[in-house]
């Protein structure tokens, strides 16, 4: 979540509850966390009673899956104990844009294809 910008900002909750949405969702994007995962975060919060910042602060916490998904599989090849080709680093094949966007979602889907990588 871009820092200065809180759900409690918004005066209305209708707006406060969607733009809140958007930009968690967004966040989630960025760290290659997929929708249904935070969704699921978002209702287990609910259920446990936590504070309404609890998923977007997880998410914050949180290493970014596609750097950490690309590390382990470099050294899980490197150390020679797991062997990977190129064309499995899904994070490094997909071109910047519209694909790059939704490759978590894809990925937990089970319904990405490798493609070209950036240019």
């Amino acid at each position: 979540m871009p820092r200065g910008v809180f759900a409690d900002n918004f005066k209305c909750d209708c707006l406060r509850t969607c733009v809140f949405q958007d930009l968690l969702e967004e966040a989630a994007a960025l760290q290659g966390v997929p929708k249904k995962v935070v969704r699921a975060m978002q209702r287990a919060a609910e259920e446990h009673k936590l504070p309404a910042r609890a998923v977007d602060a997880s998410l914050g916490d949180a290493m970014s899956i596609n750097v950490l998904a690309s590390l382990l599989m470099k050294g899980l090849t490197r150390s020679r104990l797991l062997q990977f080709s190129a064309q499995e680093d899904h994070w490094r094949l997909v071109a910047n844009g519209p694909d790059a966007a939704t490759l978590s979602d894809r990925l937990f889907d089970g319904t990405a294809r490798p493609g070209p990588g950036p240019k």
